[in-house]
């Protein structure tokens, strides 16, 4: 760090090949310092990113978002910036808009379906990822290839893309729920 002035800093904490956490006390002291802006949280666990945001906490340009679904709208509840997930990836609308009511009670009704959609698809979602969510945004309309340098994915094949097509069909049933 001493040797970048003062750019700018954020952390993804590598989830795969090997799992590498940052610790909350450690974050606090990083944030403190005033360089880093940014922590994508891929620990699963809801108490360690509650005491990452309290260690955090008195920092006002600093946003912990995280990875994982499971836990979303209690993970916003608690004080996180946002969401950074897999599903962002296939629903960037759909992370948007859970961002932005996680906390309306005028629509806990809908945040709570979308929370257990994505729940429910998280597997589909990651399954042979990211060759899995260039598909779905292929079949959407973007102009994208399915190629990765990951080689330790699972096989693309009809089945894959089977599940894919029922996920935009109950993407779609979700959509009425929101949008009505």
């Amino acid at each position: 760090m001493q040797k970048t002035d003062n750019v700018p800093l954020g952390f993804y904490e590598c989830p795969v090949p090997y799992k590498r956490l940052i610790e909350p006390t450690f974050l606090g002291k990083l944030v403190k310092g005033g360089r880093v802006k940014y922590h994508k949280d891929t620990s699963l666990d809801i108490d360690h990113i509650e005491r990452k945001l309290t260690y955090t906490n008195s920092t006002f340009d600093f946003g912990l978002f995280d990875a994982y679904m499971v836990h979303a709208v209690n993970s916003l509840k608690l004080g996180s910036a946002g969401l950074s997930c897999i599903q962002g990836n296939y629903f960037p609308e759909l992370i948007v808009w859970l961002c932005e009511n996680y906390d309306d009670l005028a629509k806990q009704t809908k945040v709570e379906a979308v929370q257990q959609f994505l729940i429910d698809q998280m597997d589909v979602m990651h399954y042979a990822y990211p060759i899995s969510a260039k598909y779905y945004l292929k079949e959407q309309g973007f102009p994208i290839e399915q190629h990765t340098r990951r080689t330790d994915i699972e096989a693309f094949d009809n089945k894959v893309e089977e599940a894919l097509d029922k996920l935009k069909m109950d993407y779609q049933v979700l959509r009425t729920i929101i949008d009505n």
